[in-house]
């Protein structure tokens, strides 16, 4: 995709959540081409099937309703929802949330909760991409990627000298010494008392200044190397 779309390294890379995984893999495929990496409360393997079996319940229910969305949205019902959700009073939302029970609550209700931080003039888009039945055949199959990849990344060395910068949200326990290093050899990790899994929209000046420490720092060697 980045050469198709002709833009050439080196790289910042700035992933959330699996996005991390993603990522680091990226910087250990391509080393040459990054010259920084901000993770975003990554997704931490450890915490993941097949090493941590609690959330395998977890993810083959988030298969299960990712697959009844699909449907759904093909009959139109989940544009509806989310719609009312996200546009409009929320009571044709919450009424098919009652109707279909307790895991469709739970799931406006995170839904709510999160897209709630963004501005609101993103919602309308928000919501015509979450009512499209491809967007939850994409959930789908990625969900049951999960396991694979989290065993990938579980195996994978370190990323050898690239800065990374890693935020951790107060709700999360930070790394150690050893966490930090199986991430990489150089990994500044920041603490975000204020957030939780969402930085970047709940404190984004601390994400958009950890990506400029390092498109400075990029600059910098730059200059350095055209001296």
């Amino acid at each position: 995709m980045l050469r198709a779309a002709g833009i050439k390294p080196p790289y910042i890379l700035v992933g959330h959540s699996f996005g991390g995984l993603v990522m680091r893999r990226f910087a250990l495929m391509y080393p040459e081409e990054i010259t920084g990496i901000v993770l975003v409360d990554p997704m931490r393997p450890e915490e993941w099937p097949p090493f941590d079996r609690a959330k395998q319940a977890t993810l083959e229910r988030g298969i299960r309703m990712s697959r009844y969305a699909i449907l759904i949205a093909r009959i139109g019902v989940a544009r509806l929802a989310i719609t009312s959700l996200l546009c409009r009073s929320g009571r044709m939302s919450a009424f098919l949330a009652k109707a279909g029970g307790t895991g469709p609550k739970h799931v406006l209700s995170r839904i709510k909760g999160e897209v709630g931080k963004m501005p609101e003039s993103l919602r309308p888009k928000v919501a015509a991409h979450w009512s499209r039945p491809s967007h939850y055949a994409g959930m789908s199959n990625h969900l049951k990627a999960v396991t694979a990849t989290v065993r990938e990344m579980q195996d994978a060395g370190p990323i050898q000298g690239i800065p990374v910068t890693l935020l951790t949200p107060g709700t999360s326990t930070p790394l150690c010494e050893n966490g930090l290093r199986r991430i990489g050899d150089n990994v500044q990790q920041l603490i975000a008392p204020q957030c939780t899994h969402w930085a970047h929209l709940e404190q984004p000046e601390l994400v958009i200044e950890s990506i400029s420490k390092m498109v400075r720092a990029m600059m910098d060697d730059s200059v350095a190397v055209g001296i």
